[in-house]
């Protein structure tokens, strides 16, 4: 098989054109849309700040005292009405609800200010507030006859805003976690444990994968895999192209009057766009990372998997190559042939996410992407940026060898025997 490799070496070193365009072009490609959807795609997003009123018209005692006439009116055993008086005194919705918004957790990115309806609402108009919140008269009686006598709530917490906006959705948010955590105060109370639940403070900023030290995965990141993965797999059409010109010089028949075994013709095509593929895949992330530091402090660990990974992928792109050049020796139209690998590739490429981030796929298209070569490059990789280990490799690297395997099955099948007219 050397004497082949060789030979297709030195084709392909050749035609220095065709190897300056597939270094370059995947280059250019990323660092453009690096430059252009930077914006568009970043991933370090400025934290919401909000700045909102608390309007407060409820009043505690006289809703724990009405609440309390609900009770003694009630068909409720003494025992009972004495638990149920006891968990409404102990527990005060309005004040907490005050407490939680002025938590320091969230004092950097909410500002809160106590104030009546009416001063709240000019200040919404004139656009010096967000949002308010607002509880009405009467809301701890309803909250607590909802709650603890399962009656239906006739007051709420309302949030009032102007018009829809991205802070007023997140003071909704925050709202939302206030009542469901006294929802599960007042659950866990009538189970009969003493112990208060802290109730789960919202995060503002940017979300973090739990357990990752690196920075999310970026735009530039993406497309540096993205796009040299969609490349490599050009790669397995232009090196199974050769074979064109090599059938209209006779080669292939040459080969077969020496005795030469023909199969090490084959193997040496997939030979020759492993290496293509490796070599490509590593100086183009290696001159991307010069230019653009897309993996900043990465680890030697980090760089194993990543070469790791490289490797599979070109072995795969591999038995593509073995499958298109059986093609090649089989079919007599050159354009037929390019026409099929071009489907192919181009399919590989748009379930893969080589044209456009693959989370924009519908669902079912993605879980048919992520078992492409090159998706399953890309997403094997988006978790390896996030959280390196490397047992998490060893999946996609067995799916690289087995799509391989599959790949120089078929192609072993499609191969001419000796003596066959093509």
């Amino acid at each position: 098989m050397g004497p082949m490799l060789k030979k297709d070496l030195l084709v392909f070193w050749r035609d220095r054109k065709e190897i300056l365009m597939a270094l370059l072009l995947p280059i250019g490609i990323i660092a453009i849309l690096s430059f252009v959807l930077s914006g568009m795609f970043d991933s370090e997003e400025s934290p919401v700040n909000v700045d909102a009123a608390l309007v407060i018209e409820d009043s505690q005692d006289s809703g724990v005292e009405h609440f309390a006439n609900q009770v003694e009116e009630s068909q409720l055993s003494e025992s009972e009405r004495e638990r149920l008086l006891m968990q409404a005194s102990q527990f005060n919705p309005t004040t907490m609800l005050e407490e939680f918004l002025n938590h320091p957790d969230l004092s950097d990115w909410l500002n809160i200010e106590k104030m009546n309806k009416e001063e709240a609402t000019e200040k919404i108009k004139a656009g010096e507030l967000h949002a308010a919140v607002y509880i009405p008269s009467g809301f701890t009686a309803s909250f607590l006859a909802e709650v603890l006598l399962d009656e239906s709530s006739e007051a709420t917490i309302q949030v009032l805003a102007e018009e829809t906006s991205t802070e007023r959705s997140t003071l909704g948010s925050i709202v939302g976690s206030y009542v469901e955590s006294m929802n599960l105060q007042l659950a866990v109370q009538q189970l009969g444990q003493t112990e208060m639940v802290e109730p789960q403070l919202p995060e503002g900023g940017t979300e973090h994968v739990a357990g990752s030290d690196s920075d999310p995965f970026n735009i530039v990141q993406y497309f540096t895999l993205a796009i040299g993965s969609l490349f490599a797999l050009f790669i397995s059409q232009t090196v199974a192209t050769k074979t064109i010109a090599e059938k209209r010089e006779q080669v292939f028949n040459r080969i077969l009057l020496t005795n030469y075994p023909p199969i090490y013709f084959l193997l040496g095509k997939i030979a020759s766009a492993f290496v293509f593929v490796w070599l490509q895949l590593v100086i183009t992330i290696l001159v991307i990372q010069m230019f653009f530091d897309v993996f900043p402090n990465a680890s030697a660990e980090f760089w194993l998997g990543l070469l790791l990974a490289i490797t599979g992928l070109a072995l795969a792109v591999g038995g593509l190559t073995g499958i298109f050049t059986s093609l090649t020796l089989k079919m007599n139209d050159p354009d037929a042939i390019n026409g099929i690998a071009t489907v192919i590739i181009m399919t590989f490429g748009a379930l893969g996410g080589g044209f456009f981030p693959i989370m924009f796929l519908p669902n079912f298209l993605q879980h048919i992407g992520i078992w492409t070569p090159n998706g399953k490059f890309l997403v094997s990789i988006l978790e390896w940026v996030q959280q390196p280990a490397l047992e998490d490799l060893t999946a996609p690297l067995l799916y690289f060898v087995g799509f391989f395997l599959v790949s120089l099955v078929i192609a072993l099948v499609m191969f001419p025997r000796r003596g066959r007219n093509e």
